[in-house]
């Protein structure tokens, strides 16, 4: 295995073809739900936390928690059939890149049709043993958090005291199931990896890619780990890319949101609303336009790896693609 080489030539096809950057950014799509808050009830401006006590007591809750719940999962199916089109067009395109084929739009789009249903299920498959092993480590805390939800309909902000009983079993059920399912996860990660270039390259069927994929993964577990461990370590400095800028514009919106004396009220102001919605936006225009270009980039990574693995050579010069 040339992995200098690997990486090398998985750059230059990222850079030098940047429509790969358009199914980059399908397959980096992403739900972001891990907001945390350190705000207490009773610290909240009373106007503010009357409003939301009104609305948790309120008839309206429990239906618009479900329907909020229900517009989530069909939001998550779309983003995951959106992460398999680009996730197809990326390894079909990258593959043909390799062998002198410039790499088109359209190409990828056929690709996807041709190829996008099986690789939807080789993703479901690969990420259900993961998925029910976090789904048993989440089920006594989430039973927790309904149960609080439900006394707390009975008590005021101010003077509901709740049980943590609940919460500290909850914790303690999760942790060990939820290290279990990390390691689970990366396993069959990296079988749904192999098995998706099987699944294109080697045109193949759901099952047979994901059983061409163990081979592969079994037989090459040594290249496949270095290869894994590389895009691992690649993967921090993607994310300070990412996080050290959005910390810097962060700031500059910090010192206008504080010199709203509005917010300190329990009122948001237009002006904060609209720092916050152009903060947003800026940090998520950057965000996903570096991590567009750092999963095709990977994508090209384990492409090439698998072509070495699977004895092909590599292609020619690139620029005979133009």
């Amino acid at each position: 295995m040339d992995y200098g080489r690997i990486i090398g030539r998985a750059w230059q096809i990222t850079w030098r073809f940047k429509i790969l950057w358009l199914f980059g950014f399908l397959a980096a799509l992403y739900i972001n739900t891990s907001s945390t808050s350190s705000y207490r009830f009773d610290t909240l401006p009373p106007k503010l936390a009357g409003q939301i006590e009104r609305f948790v007591f309120g008839p309206t809750f429990f239906p618009i928690l479900a329907g909020f719940i229900v517009l989530m999962f069909l939001f998550g199916i779309v983003v995951a059939i959106l992460k398999v089109i680009g996730r197809t067009g990326l390894i079909d395109q990258i593959n043909l890149a390799d062998q002198g084929i410039r790499p088109t739009g359209r190409a990828g789009w056929s690709a996807a049709r041709r190829y996008g249903w099986r690789m939807f299920w080789i993703n479901f498959i690969s990420g259900l043993p993961g998925g029910l092993i976090f789904l048993v480590a989440f089920t006594p805390l989430l039973w927790a958090i309904v149960s609080f939800l439900g006394e707390l309909r009975t008590f005021s902000f101010y003077k509901y005291n709740p049980d943590p009983t609940g919460f500290l079993v909850g914790i303690a059920w999760f942790f060990p199931f939820c290290c279990l399912g990390v390691i689970v996860s990366a396993l069959f990660s990296l079988l749904r990896t192999l098995g998706e270039r099987v699944c294109i390259i080697e045109d193949q069927g759901i099952w047979e890619s994901l059983k061409g994929g163990w081979r592969v993964l079994w037989g090459k577990l040594g290249s496949v780990f270095v290869m894994w461990l590389f895009i691992f370590v690649i993967n921090f400095a993607v994310i300070g890319l990412i996080v050290i800028p959005a910390i810097l514009l962060s700031l500059l919106f910090v010192v206008p949101l504080l010199l709203s004396s509005h917010i300190l009220e329990g009122n948001f102001s237009v002006a904060g609303l609209t720092s916050l919605i152009c903060l947003g936006g800026v940090i998520w225009i950057w965000g996903i336009s570096v991590a567009s270009i750092a999963e095709t980039f990977f994508s090209g990574c384990w492409t090439l790896t698998y072509r070495q693995l699977t004895g092909r050579e590599f292609g020619g010069d690139l620029g005979e693609c133009c």
